[in-house]
């Protein structure tokens, strides 16, 4: 089970993060997960590697 959250949460810790969602994956499925991945969205780069970078994987 993957649970990926839109952006970085800054008012709460991972772990009481990890346990919410592990605690909402078994009540919305009625059974425990073997694993739980959280993912979370990043959003684009803005430093200047990242865009160099970018700009040698499209050559």
């Amino acid at each position: 089970m993957t649970v990926t959250f839109p952006s970085l949460l800054q008012d709460k810790p991972l772990q009481a993060l990890a346990d919410a969602a592990r605690s909402a994956v078994g009540k919305e499925f009625k059974q425990r997960a073997d694993n739980v991945v959280l993912a979370f969205a990043l959003g684009p780069s803005t430093t200047v590697a990242a865009q160099a970078d970018q700009a040698q994987d499209k050559n």
